[in-house]
């Protein structure tokens, strides 16, 4: 009994577009057939490539409460202490 390769859905996916491939190779009658069936199995490849690569990357945090406000300054300050306080 032959074990089956654990491949994920865009690598199951990019086989079945290079089979198709293949297959408008060897009829020709159908081969328009083939060449649109294996690009849509290849669009579909790299659609789920992405969401596998999204899905296996660290979360992003994102913060909901924004940027905070300025504040006015009161006192009179240097060149570096007003970036330090104004920069991103």
């Amino acid at each position: 009994m032959q074990k089956e390769i654990d491949m994920s859905g865009s690598e199951r996916c990019r086989q079945i577009a290079e089979q198709m491939l293949a297959e408008a190779q060897l009829a020709p009658e159908r081969n328009e057939l083939h060449f649109r069936i294996a690009q849509a199995w290849s669009e579909l490849a790299t659609n789920l490539r992405q969401a596998e690569t999204a899905r296996e990357a660290p979360p992003r945090i994102i913060l909901s409460a924004g940027r905070p406000r300025p504040q006015p300054i009161k006192a009179q300050v240097d060149g570096a202490t007003f970036f330090a306080r104004w920069s991103l």
